[in-house]
């Protein structure tokens, strides 16, 4: 399967992981949770494209941009989005990036906004040197990331306009 990346570059797919990330304020903290989907029962509203194995030093990792990414996140899809990139690799073997909407991209994770494809997707590179998403659990236990960042009130975490890396 091949992926036309947001930069324009042409990746070789080996996985995609159905995912689904939630955003939720408890006790004063705004909480992400991104897990893979468990079972066809969930909509996932995102998806984690894994690629062909870059190899590298071992014990050497570039910083972002260096080369070196073996995942994208796209996040913040709806489900019918989801399952529309997902057909076009099984059918067609292969999907461009860029007729999907995108969100301006950021620095930080916390300022993507997660509305149900409303705000358009966003596309995150990184590698597994990194683990931003993963926790150093892998994708075998589903769970990418649990981050914790302070939410003024209800209002701030319905826009999505501030807060911490995790």
């Amino acid at each position: 399967m091949r992926l036309k990346n947001v930069n324009g570059s042409i990746e070789t797919v080996v996985k995609v992981v159905a995912s689904v990330e939630f955003r939720h304020s408890f006790n004063g903290v705004k909480r992400r949770l991104f897990e893979k989907c468990r079972d066809n029962s969930i909509q996932p509203n995102a998806l984690v494209f894994l690629f062909e194995d870059k190899a590298q030093p071992i014990g050497i990792c570039q910083p972002f941009g260096g080369g070196n990414e073996d995942k994208l996140i796209l996040g913040n899809l709806t489900a019918e989005q989801a399952e529309e990139i997902s057909n076009a690799l099984l059918t067609e073997g292969y999907f461009d990036l860029s007729r999907l909407k995108l969100q301006k991209n950021e620095m930080i994770l916390e300022k993507y906004k997660v509305d149900d494809g409303k705000s358009g997707a966003y596309a995150v590179a990184t590698s597994s040197c990194f683990n931003i998403f993963t926790n150093g659990n892998g994708f075998g236990d589903g769970i990418f990331a649990q981050c914790e960042v302070p939410a003024d009130d209800e209002e701030d975490l319905a826009d999505e306009e501030s807060g911490e890396d995790c």
